[in-house]
């Protein structure tokens, strides 16, 4: 929501804050659903079964098509390969290794030159990210990408697990329904165009809690979408304050990973299944957990290639850690190409045991921006253990590296918090991270984004 508009609409009555968030799910299910829908949703269905080399074929030929576009109807793309064919260069554009890494700085410089000189903008659905690490990127779909991926979407992340996008569910997300200072309910509003009730995570405290479990139990939602973070955070107090809720069918990540600690306690409060997922606005990449951990990446979206960090070459191994690097398969339109998104992991190629035959991250190491780096020039990225809740008298914690050898802890202390939890995850730190100095803060929150996000991990290093 505009920051113009909201104090307006924090100011409104309940009911017609439901009525506008009702209207703008309206229009967003207008693009997304069609009278194709069921027949794209088909089609995605009938692809989960295709082989390891029908999958190569799909993709080969969608990633010409793609290259071809971006080459002759994308004017920063012709600017690019004209520039090259005019110096003498005769590398091929159709080799997708002969393209440049695209980083986000050059997307936020020239975002409108990514636009198809053959498509309007104002005629096309508007995504924008959170800018979490940066200026915002604003992306732009057509109606014909917009209802593919929603059908994707609807097959993999909805049915696969037993719903559907009829099933009523509650969206834990970032906007502030109401003023961060108001202590009072509802902090939720209703968009029954969607079958939403949209909770804000800003006001997942204590002592809102109990009005948070009455609002699910009066909605019954089969489902629960958002933030990890927000909800393990409802999920704990639900359970220390031995609140009831409803059972949910699933709770599907968004934005942020579950970590194992707070899979435990969502499967706890809420008795379901937890599932990851992957996925941004710039539609380079999207997957999804099925009956595991490992992610399995979506063969339809785009193409993924896994790169060394600090250089522009592959790694050596599909066991290496490295950055990811995507490209486009789903918008012809407005297509990012081996576009570097800021995150790392593993990825490696099915196996025979595999119930689909895709590429899966086997392990993510989040946000490249939120690495640690340490004076030996290691990369460390996820320290959850350092926080297992069901060990340790906490609620959650944040580590915050100030300089190469300075740290600091953020807590935010459970019943019995006491010395010996902090010797606890110190002695964990010290075995992952090494020497240098730190130190421990108590806190009442850890404090989120300014779109609501949890960071397990931030770095003031500047990277390289």
């Amino acid at each position: 929501m505009k920051n113009v508009l909201l104090p307006i609409f924090q100011r409104l009555p309940g009911f017609v804050k439901n009525a506008a968030t009702t209207w703008v799910g309206e229009r967003r299910n207008k693009w997304r659903y069609t009278e194709n829908s069921d027949r794209l949703i088909q089609e995605v269905a009938e692809r989960d079964v295709y082989s390891k080399n029908e999958w190569a074929t799909y993709q080969q030929e969608r990633l010409d098509f793609i290259l071809h576009r971006a080459r002759h109807k994308v004017p920063y793309y012709k600017a690019y390969w004209d520039k090259r064919s005019k110096k003498g260069d005769t590398e091929s554009w159709k080799r997708l290794e002969n393209w440049p890494v695209l980083t986000k700085e050059e997307v936020r410089n020239y975002n409108s030159a990514f636009i198809a000189e053959d498509c309007d903008p104002k005629k096309m659905y508007t995504e924008r990210t959170s800018g979490s690490t940066g200026k915002p990127v604003t992306v732009f779909w057509s109606r014909e990408t917009t209802e593919t991926y929603y059908a994707i979407f609807e097959r993999r992340m909805r049915n696969w697990h037993g719903i559907t996008r009829h099933d009523k569910y509650a969206m834990l997300g970032g906007q502030l329904i109401n003023s961060a200072n108001q202590t009072s309910p509802p902090f939720w509003v209703k968009n029954k165009a969607m079958n939403q009730l949209y909770m804000s995570c800003f006001h997942i405290a204590p002592q809102f809690v109990p009005h948070y479990a009455r609002a699910l139990r009066k909605y019954q939602p089969e489902y629960m979408y958002g933030y990890a973070s927000s909800m393990y955070l409802l999920s704990m107090l639900v359970l220390e304050q031995g609140l009831e809720v409803p059972r949910l069918k699933a709770a599907i990540s968004n934005a942020e990973f579950f970590f194992d600690y707070q899979q435990e306690a969502i499967r706890k409060a809420f008795n379901c299944q937890t599932i990851n997922t992957y996925g941004m606005s710039e539609l380079t990449a999207a997957g999804c957990t099925y009956g595991g951990q490992d992610i399995y990446l979506w063969p339809d979206v785009g193409i993924m290639e896994v790169m060394e960090y600090g250089v522009n070459h592959p790694v050596a191994e599909e066991t290496k850690e490295g950055r990811f690097i995507c490209t486009t398969l789903i918008n012809p339109d407005m297509p990012f190409i081996r576009y570097e998104v800021g995150d790392g992991g593993v990825v490696q190629s099915c196996t025979a045991d595999d119930k689909l035959h895709y590429k899966k991250i086997t392990r993510i190491g989040g946000r490249i921006d939120d690495f640690i780096i340490t004076s030996d020039d290691r990369y460390i990225s996820r320290l959850d253990a350092l926080f297992k809740t069901h060990e340790l008298n906490i609620v959650e914690a944040q580590v915050i590296q100030e300089e190469r050898d300075v740290f600091r802890i953020l807590v935010v202390p459970g019943k019995g918090y006491s010395k010996e939890d902090r010797a606890i995850i110190e002695s964990n730190f010290r075995k992952r991270v090494g020497e240098g100095k730190l130190t421990f803060q108590s806190v009442e929150a850890i404090p989120r984004t300014a779109a609501g996000k949890y960071k397990a991990i931030v770095s003031k290093i500047k990277k390289d």
